[in-house]
């Protein structure tokens, strides 16, 4: 199964989403966070799933090409 790192800051965005939502819901602050980590699961087996986006920006098609050469 791949592994799915987050970055320290993406680790401290969720962390403040989490902290934002349980504010009104734990149930839905961890509901939330499991979809972020299952999805995120998901990229990590699927790379290329998905429909290219160029209106997006070119550096995203960079950041594809540096974590799969």
């Amino acid at each position: 199964m791949a592994s799915v790192l987050f970055a320290r800051s993406a680790q401290t965005d969720l962390l403040e989403t989490w902290s934002f939502i349980s504010e009104q819901s734990f149930e839905a602050a961890d509901h939330v966070l499991d979809v972020i980590e299952k999805e995120a699961q998901t990229l990590a087996l699927q790379p290329l799933m998905g429909r290219a986006r160029p209106e997006l920006s070119a550096d995203i098609d960079l950041v594809q090409h540096v974590l799969h050469p």
